[in-house]
């Protein structure tokens, strides 16, 4: 794999301050409006104005700073990169501050939900002439019909990332985070439909399931895990600083996440298990109250350049859906079968579609479920250690 030396998720801002001292680290709240010029269209009861620079909404370590850089240095627009922790964050600073930000990146389930209230705004597809660009598996997905609201940026899936130094014979399967043998060191995301996505999975369910019984018993596995082997649940970040240190032996992983900590420890390996996995889509959108119609337009073009499409699969370690980008991957990353799953693989996983009413109340009722389980351990663990120091 390319070494990230200069470049690595580690070492980001310092790479983001090298490459343009405009770009910032921040969250929901935003810097100065830096709007220049008058005149336009109005939009959404929003005036388009000429805009001097433009504010990015997106997760940490999500774009490349030379790409970046290059859109800056081409169109004299500055770029100012905010980033939110999870896509309950993104919904609260949208709906609480929708003119603050400009594009966001914002995966398909959520992107379904931030339509229907009425928090992005439609594309002008005239404004986007690369989106021939785009490969067609990722176009018009039930998220979004026609590609009314988003343009597909980056791709990937949920892998088994696991400490080669702890285990021998590793079952390729789902079924490894719930063995015994990661007992107290295995870890969850987060993100209340990512775990119950892979769980059901495991149960050889499907993750767009609108059955009570399949989420009852996904319910009762999630459960099992914490309380029978301590499972905990965090983000992406702690999760990769600690298979990294290996405090966990064992955890789900998006995998270009996995990819970048077997860089940095070569005793952490990934895999796709052979159930397949749930297949996910990251997308560019417009917030709704954005003055920078223009520019935000300008930008996600942009970045459907073939250059621009490579620089940030690159950097992200993560799968392009740009056909005309693939032949300046590095080698390393297109031919890597956990990054781009073979036939066989991708045959077996799934894309994950808007969720119904019911299917959304029985992902909430296992989420609440599995938090309240997370709760009663923590509690449990925290009596524990008053007990043993009395």
């Amino acid at each position: 794999m390319k070494n990230r030396t200069e470049k690595g998720w580690r070492n980001f801002g310092e790479a983001v301050l090298k490459y343009s001292a405009a770009l910032i680290l921040t969250s929901c709240g935003g810097g100065e409006d830096g709007v220049r010029g008058t005149g336009g269209s109005e939009a959404n009861g929003s005036k388009v104005v000429a805009a001097k620079e433009l504010t990015v909404f997106t997760w940490e370590d999500y774009l490349a700073p030379e790409v970046i850089e290059r859109f800056e240095d081409e169109t004299g627009i500055k770029i100012n990169y905010e980033i939110f922790s999870d896509s309950d964050e993104l919904e609260a600073c949208l709906r609480s501050e929708p003119g603050v930000h400009d594009v966001v990146i914002v995966d398909d389930v959520s992107l379904s939900e931030l339509t229907e209230l009425k928090l992005l705004k439609p594309l002008d597809h005239t404004k986007l002439p690369l989106l021939g660009n785009l490969n067609s598996e990722f176009m018009d997905k039930s998220f979004d019909r026609g590609n009314q609201y988003s343009v597909p940026y980056l791709w990937g899936t949920w892998v088994i990332a696991y400490r080669t130094d702890k285990f021998e014979n590793v079952p390729r399967s789902w079924s490894f985070l719930w063995d015994e043998r990661v007992k107290g060191r295995v870890m969850m995301l987060e993100e209340s439909f990512d775990p119950i996505s892979i769980t059901l999975k495991m149960l050889g369910r499907s993750p767009n399931s609108e059955s009570p019984e399949d989420y009852k018993d996904a319910t009762a596995a999630m459960i099992q895990q914490i309380e029978k082997l301590d499972a905990v649940y965090g983000g992406d970040m702690e999760m990769k600083e600690r298979l990294t240190k290996g405090s966990i032996w064992a955890a789900m992983c998006y995998n270009g996440d996995a990819a970048r900590v077997n860089e940095d420890n070569p005793d952490v390996d990934f895999f796709v298990p052979e159930e397949g996995t749930p297949l996910w889509i990251d997308n560019f959108a417009i917030s709704r109250d954005s003055r920078r119609d223009d520019a935000a337009h300008q930008f996600i073009n942009f970045m459907m350049r073939p250059d621009n499409a490579a620089g940030s699969a690159n950097y992200a370690w993560f799968a392009t859906p740009n056909d005309a980008a693939f032949a300046l991957l590095d080698p390393e990353l297109s031919g890597d079968e956990r990054v781009f799953p073979p036939e066989e693989i991708r045959k077996k996983c799934t894309t994950l579609i808007k969720p119904s009413g019911q299917r959304s109340e029985l992902i909430s009722q296992t989420w609440h479920a599995t938090r309240a389980a997370i709760r009663s351990k923590k509690d449990s663990a925290k009596s524990s250690q008053v007990s043993d120091s009395e």
